[in-house]
């Protein structure tokens, strides 16, 4: 932006630009509507276009200000953060992967790089060198999936007292089931600072990722919200404003307790499937030869959380089976304790012949698991199969079922893909009526 010449006491108040920037926000979740025409909406999106030119121009005051008072970033970056939030309203209004949603999220990306180039970050990628910024957003679980790379995430930070804090973070991985279906990108967590929430943070996480995920091709985004999460209206809300379709499902995470596992039922429950293989454990094996063993297991699989390059203890092997001939794996359960003590349990991938041990591996790990741990010891189990299903009813009756919020995120329909010459023409014809 060129730099322009203002008294002092032109400077507007950063205040009544906030204010400005959260009735306009207000405006826009209570205005989204499907049918692009009413003459509510396309007002609505015009005094957003009003707005805009009004922060921009302020903007350009905030960093003159700044270069001259270098150590206090905090007004130049909530002048930014306002410019940001308005562009991103707009592009969520029209559909953020509508071609004029993915110009909008652009300028906010490139408004995002140019207060970088001014005075550092906005939006960071949570690594292992700056995880320790996000400690109070992030639970200790989700930090060491992020630091061993089966989950990716981006950080917020903002400013308080010349101190800069990292105040909020989105969680996420990318994943395709098989090799000949696209690919999505699934939100596994969303966070925000009680301290810094209702300032845009959410929002602005959540319209990078967007942004970004375009940017690669990938057109599909999902996120699960549990439904006995204190705040579920607010998040699914946030979700829903950005054009995410919300539905109720009963979700395929179970957490159980030790102690509430029957293994007497398991015998009742057979395994008709079952072949003339026995479940073994990983116990047997050094890391390279299990590290071996789960590549077999995922043959014909794009994504799995065990392809990274996991810490030598990371598998309790004590509890991870695997049936097959050999060193020809068929399929495994294979388990991993986390830092909150949740025994996490997953099952990463079979091949046609595997599927029908899935069971056997099922009853194999419950009976180890009541034998070795103490009743209130929690384990995650993902019932994402029919089978798995089925003898977790029988062995924890009444243990699965948990509601959540489903959201997707796809490309608009072909009505709804409105470009930028559409709106200038919605914008003229209905100024001319």
């Amino acid at each position: 932006m060129a730099e322009q010449k203002y008294r002092e006491n032109d400077m507007p108040e950063l205040e009544d630009l906030l204010g400005i920037s959260n009735r306009q926000s207000k405006e826009v979740r209570e205005e989204i509507v499907n049918t692009i025409g009413q003459e509510g909406f396309v007002e609505s999106h015009r005094e957003s276009v009003m707005l805009l030119n009004e922060v921009e121009t302020a903007l350009d005051q905030f960093i003159i200000s700044y270069k001259k008072n270098p150590e206090d970033r905090e007004p130049v970056e909530k002048a930014f953060a306002i410019n940001i939030g308005v562009l991103q309203s707009m592009a969520r209004r029209f559909h953020p992967l509508s071609d004029y949603g993915k110009k909008m999220l652009s300028r906010a990306a490139e408004s995002r790089k140019e207060f970088e180039a001014l005075a550092g970050s906005m939006i960071t990628r949570i690594t292992s060198d700056n995880i320790s910024l996000f400690g109070t957003v992030l639970s200790p679980d989700i930090q060491e999936d992020i630091i061993n790379g089966r989950l990716h995430a981006l950080g917020a930070l903002r400013t308080s007292k010349k101190t800069v804090y990292g105040v909020g973070a989105v969680v996420y991985h990318v994943d395709s089931l098989f090799i000949d279906t696209g690919e999505v990108l699934r939100v596994d967590w969303l966070y925000v600072n009680k301290r810094f929430r209702e300032r845009g943070v959410a929002n602005h996480l959540i319209g990078e990722l967007i942004w970004r995920m375009s940017e690669v091709g990938i057109t599909e985004m999902s996120v699960e919200i549990p439904a006995n999460i204190t705040d579920v209206k607010l998040v699914s809300y946030i979700f829903s404003s950005w054009q995410f379709s919300m539905d109720a499902q009963i979700g395929p995470d179970t957490v159980i307790r030790v102690g509430d596992i029957d293994v007497s039922k398991l015998e009742k429950t057979g395994n008709k499937k079952a072949g003339n293989k026995t479940a073994g454990s990983l116990s047997y094996f050094d890391n390279a030869v299990c590290k071996m063993l789960v590549k077999k297991a995922l043959r014909g699989f794009v994504y799995s959380g065990y392809l990274w390059n996991v810490p030598e203890d990371y598998l309790d092997k004590d509890l991870s089976f695997y049936v097959g001939s050999g060193t020809n794996t068929d399929i495994m359960l294979l388990t991993h304790r986390m830092p909150s003590g949740l025994i996490r349990v997953e099952c990463p991938g079979a091949t046609p012949e595997g599927e029908k041990y899935l069971q056997d591996l099922l009853s194999a790990f419950l009976k180890k698991v009541v034998k070795t741990e103490a009743d209130d010891a929690l384990v995650l189990i993902t019932a994402d199969a029919e089978e798995i299903g089925e003898i977790m009813n029988a062995v924890c009756p009444g243990q699965l079922g948990q509601y959540l919020i489903a959201g997707t995120l796809r490309m608009p329909p072909e009505g709804l893909n409105l470009n930028s010459d559409d709106i200038e023409k919605l914008l003229s014809e209905t100024s001319r009526n």
